[in-house]
């Protein structure tokens, strides 16, 4: 998976919520921006994701996980 592939892959997990809560406001090209902009940040390192407001359905259950 190249860069660009991974910080997709962020930001639509972003924009379904996966991440805490997302932008409600704008048009649909600014919440692609604001979550791509948030993605870029987390795959650089840059903004740590916390935890608690992080959540994985491992298929029946709602999980948080350290990262």
């Amino acid at each position: 998976m190249t860069e660009i592939q991974a910080i997709e892959a962020i930001t639509k997990d972003i924009l379904a919520g996966l991440y805490g809560t997302r932008q409600r406001a704008g048009t649909e090209t600014q919440k692609w921006q604001y979550a791509y902009n948030q993605a870029r940040n987390i795959y650089q390192g840059d903004l740590i994701i916390d935890p608690e407001l992080t959540w994985f359905d491992d298929g029946g259950t709602i999980k948080f996980e350290e990262i």
